[in-house]
């Protein structure tokens, strides 16, 4: 009687052992091969990944009409600067306080030279040493907002900093875009919003290649 309880707890111990191999063979497999034979690490990946529903890639323009609603900032014309880490926004008057013990932030925004600014308010997200465009570092005040684009939108964090001497307002690097399923058509712009001079806003979605 011992004798077959024992077995019978052996093959159920192997059994529990033998059940995730058909999901985790196959990954340490994958890492084993190395950098060197790409060509079997590509093929293993694709039938690792081939019941996986393949995500839509949305392509915007270096150049996008973009929306903060959370601050009140609408319409800002926007370079999307991949080459950039931390998207940044063009703020004066940047005062620092505590509001509940909690720490805040008060600026001025002015989108356009005709439009009159707006003062606004935000709960502090961090305070960093940031690279400006001359690559010395300076602290800013970074938010947390949402950010909306072409009939989407996600929270993004987005530094203060003076930008009265750069072309655009504003600028949004490629940590806001991570995870995001976005590629940036470097030579078209206004691919996913209105422009100056369009009527309605374009979007352009491609099923991903990979």
């Amino acid at each position: 009687m011992r004798s077959t309880l024992h077995v019978k707890k052996i093959i159920g111990v192997s059994l529990l052992w033998l059940a995730p191999i058909k999901y985790v063979e196959w990954p340490i497999a994958y890492k084993r091969l190395g950098r060197s034979n790409r060509v079997a690490k590509k093929t293993m990946f694709k039938k690792l990944n081939s019941k996986r529903p393949k995500p839509e890639l949305v392509v915007i323009g270096w150049i996008e009409h973009i929306d903060l609603p959370d601050i009140s900032l609408m319409n800002i014309r926007t370079k999307i600067d991949t080459g950039a880490r931390t998207s940044a926004l063009h703020a004066t008057q940047i005062e620092q306080f505590s509001r509940d013990d909690v720490p805040w932030v008060r600026f001025h925004v002015q989108i356009t030279e005709t439009e009159d600014g707006v003062d606004i308010e935000a709960p502090i997200y961090d305070i960093r040493h940031i690279k400006n465009t001359g690559g010395v570092p300076e602290e800013r005040v970074v938010i947390r907002t949402t950010f909306q684009l072409g009939g989407r939108s996600w929270p993004i964090t987005v530094s203060l900093t003076d930008r009265a001497s750069m072309t655009f307002v504003m600028i949004v690097g490629r940590t806001a875009l991570k995870g995001q399923n976005i590629a940036v058509h470097t030579r078209k712009a206004h691919l996913a919003s209105f422009s100056d001079k369009q009527r309605r806003p374009k979007t352009l979605l491609i099923k991903d290649a990979s």
